[in-house]
C-alpha cells in the first residue's frame, strides 16, 4: 500500500474522530444543562418553608406576636392535603387605615405523607387553604402572599386575592401559572 494513502487515510480518522469527540461534548454539555434545570423537580422533597403575609380590613388594635397562634397552609386536591405546612406562632400589627397585617413562617413537617415523594407531585393542586388560629374568623381579606421554597431549591410564589374570609379560612383557587415551571409529569 502506498504510504501517502494510508498517511490520508489515518488524517480523514483523526478528524472524524475530533468532530465525534467535539459533537459528544457539546451533546453532554447541552444535556446535563437541561437534566440540571428539571432535577429539582424531580428530587424527593425533604424541606419546606412558606412565608404568609396577609392584609385584612380590620379595626382591631394589635401589635402582638402570637406565640400559641399557629397558621395551617395546606396544597389540596378535592377533600386531601397534598402538601401541608404549619407553624406554632403567628404576627398581628394594626397598620392603619384600618387595615391589619397578619403574618407567619411555616415549616413543613417532616413526617407528612408528602416527605419523600417527588417535588413535582403536588403540582396536581386545586387549591390552596390557609388557616390563621389568631385572624377574626369572618373578616375581608385585601391581599396577600405565599413565598414557599422547597427543598433549598424551588421558590413558588402566590398571590392571595381579595376575599371574605370565612370560618377564618382563606382559599386560593386560581393556581394558574403557579407551577408554570415544572415540568410536565
Amino acid at each position: 500500500m502506498d504510504v501517502y494513502f494510508l498517511k490520508t487515510l489515518f488524517q480523514v480518522i483523526l478528524i472524524i474522530g475530533a468532530v465525534a469527540t467535539t459533537a459528544g461534548t457539546v451533546g453532554t454539555l447541552y444535556f446535563n444543562k437541561r437534566i440540571e434545570e428539571i432535577a429539582p423537580y424531580r428530587q424527593l422533597i425533604q424541606t419546606g418553608v412558606a412565608k404568609i403575609e396577609v392584609l385584612v380590613s380590620s379595626e382591631r388594635q394589635i401589635n402582638a406576636h402570637f406565640m400559641d397562634g399557629g397558621t395551617a397552609l395546606a396544597f389540596a386536591k378535592g377533600g386531601e392535603a397534598l402538601l401541608e405546612m404549619s407553624s406554632v406562632d403567628s404576627w398581628g400589627r394594626q397598620i392603619g387605615n384600618s387595615q391589619v397585617r397578619y403574618w407567619a413562617n411555616l415549616m413543613l413537617d417532616q413526617t407528612h405523607s408528602s416527605v419523600g415523594k417527588p417535588l413535582n407531585f403536588f403540582q396536581v393542586s386545586e387549591y390552596i387553604q390557609i388557616k390563621f388560629n389568631r385572624m377574626q374568623e369572618e373578616t375581608n381579606v385585601i391581599s396577600g402572599k405565599i413565598v414557599c421554597t422547597l427543598n433549598s431549591a424551588v421558590r413558588i410564589e402566590i398571590q392571595i386575592l381579595p376575599q371574605q374570609i370565612q370560618n377564618g379560612t382563606i382559599f386560593v383557587r386560581d393556581l394558574t401559572g403557579i407551577f408554570a415551571g415544572f415540568p410536565k409529569n
